[in-house]
């Protein structure tokens, strides 16, 4: 119970905060320009709860002549917000706090493995809070909750989901984005802890940066945007390699600083 009562104190909520914030300012803009879409076309439409996923981690194209480029601005700032609490959390490392642990913990790799773990945790927690924020909203607001309007998805986002099963949609939403996240939560720590947290943290916005604006499988956001789903576009990014892409690169960060914290002198 002492865990839990700790996930509800004032810096956990404040924490938190602005990711419940960003998340409902996406519901609601897209419920209002469904409205006013519907209008448009003179049809009503009904949003399910996977509406809301599906349209935040819809994305954009790449910059091209043919085609009208937004940079997808809730759905960066989404991700920006996670690099500042990893950046935050790695920060701590080289706390007093951080130094006891280590030294209670007789061996630095088990304390690295325990850095790991919340790594997974708080990746977690980000998707979860996420989740249930856009069904407690979409709950309030009526959404249906079993299914999608595909139909929809293809007039307004332009997302071909006629053919995708919901064992896809569950890898593109929730496995897919999970790994990813974490496995750049990896590199993030590794290079806060062997170069700086704010370099870290710069070099994952640019990582960011560059995945909205060229559609490459080695910049892994983009395993992130449906519309680049070669499954859903017929060309593009594969789901299956981003997934082991993330995989190879938890396991490769992992491997590295397991080394890493053996020599690194963390006493301030």
């Amino acid at each position: 119970m002492k865990k839990y009562r700790n996930f509800f104190r004032i810096e956990q909520i404040k924490k938190y905060l602005p990711l419940i914030i960003l998340v409902c300012i996406h519901c609601r803009w897209l419920q209002v320009n469904v409205e006013i879409f519907g209008e448009i076309r003179q049809t009503e439409y009904s949003l399910f709860l996977s509406d809301y996923a599906i349209s935040f981690f819809k994305g954009t194209i790449p910059p091209s002549e043919q085609e009208v480029f937004n940079i997808p601005s809730l759905w960066s700032f989404y991700f920006i917000y996670f690099f500042a609490i990893t950046g935050y959390e790695s920060s701590q490392i080289f706390s007093k706090f951080e130094q006891q642990k280590l030294i209670r913990q007789g061996k630095r790799k088990h304390w690295w493995y325990l850095k790991f773990f919340q790594i997974l945790k708080e990746t977690a927690i980000y998707l979860v809070i996420t989740y249930v924020t856009m069904g407690i909203y979409g709950i309030c607001t009526d959404a249906k909750i079993g299914g999608l309007s595909r139909e929809l998805q293809f007039q307004y986002n332009g997302l071909k989901l006629q053919e995708v099963s919901a064992i896809q949609l569950l890898i593109y939403l929730v496995i897919l984005p999970y790994l990813v996240m974490v496995a750049m939560a990896c590199v993030q720590y590794v290079m806060a802890m062997e170069i700086n947290v704010v370099i870290s943290f710069l070099i994952m916005v640019i990582i960011l940066v560059g995945s909205v604006f060229f559609e490459t499988p080695f910049l892994v956001y983009n395993y992130l945007m449906l519309i680049r789903h070669e499954e859903i576009m017929s060309t593009g990014v594969n789901a299956w390699i981003g997934m082991g892409m993330s995989l190879f690169l938890i396991c490769g960060m992992v491997l590295i600083e397991k080394q890493f914290v053996q020599k690194k002198d963390f006493l301030l």
